[in-house]
């Protein structure tokens, strides 16, 4: 079966509530590099400074798959 997928730029999400939810949670030791994963997943960015995250970080990302709304966050 082939996947058809798609990303929406949040600015052009109206209405959230259309959307199938699913939640990632990324656990770790400290400095191994979780939410630079997560950014380079979601934002296609990579920072090679260290900076600590405190407490938690989450992205939100809006996809078209197969005609399914899915909001993903990581």
């Amino acid at each position: 079966m082939e996947m058809n997928a798609k990303l929406i730029p949040e600015n052009e999400v109206s209405n959230t509530n259309d959307f199938t939810e699913f939640k990632v949670i990324v656990i770790g030791d400290s400095g191994v590099g979780k939410s630079r994963i997560i950014k380079r997943a979601c934002k296609c960015k990579f920072d090679e400074k260290y900076q600590a995250t405190v407490g938690f970080e989450f992205l939100t990302q809006y996809y078209i798959v197969n005609d399914v709304k899915i909001k993903l966050q990581i």
